[in-house]
């Protein structure tokens, strides 16, 4: 049987946006966890335990449970949880919401359209948007704007 030390810590997330050299606004990030509540148990002759812990606020939370095995080595081991709450809670912010269009020319017909999306699926490098006649007339493809949104995405 061993005994562990059981650390519950809220985790505060300080996000701010800052632009990058690309002139782009990205998410930057630093972590702060906070102990809220910590406690003692001993393992079981099938070596189980449980550690009982009822959040008063919602949030991201880390656990993280620690021991000495009989030659003194620490044994540590984490992992987190997320509870909802009525209130507001701050995650986390990612910079994943990109879109990259590769366009062949400046200005384009939007019958003539095709504009390739770069992806990470490991069966292609790219998807390709091909523009329906229905659409809409010439639009600058630089801008960020490439027109209304009707074609398909192969």
């Amino acid at each position: 049987m061993v005994t562990m030390k059981v650390v519950f810590m809220k985790r505060r997330w300080y996000s701010a946006q800052k632009e990058g050299r690309d002139g782009r606004w990205y998410w930057e990030w630093e972590v702060e966890d906070i102990p809220v509540y910590t406690t003692t148990v001993r393992t079981d002759a099938d070596g189980q335990a449980e550690a009982l812990f009822t959040p008063e606020v919602g949030g991201a939370y880390k656990v993280r449970a620690s021991a000495r095995d009989s030659r003194e080595n620490e044994i540590r081991s984490a992992t987190y949880f997320w509870i909802s709450s009525a209130e507001w809670i701050s995650w986390r912010r990612e910079s994943n919401d990109r879109l990259e269009l590769i366009v062949s020319r400046k200005y384009m017909e939007v019958t003539e359209g095709r504009f390739e999306v770069p992806t990470s699926a490991p069966e292609s490098d790219s998807q390709t948007f091909e523009a329906d006649s229905s659409c809409g007339s010439r639009y600058p493809a630089t801008d960020g704007f490439a027109g209304p949104p009707c074609g398909t995405l192969r």
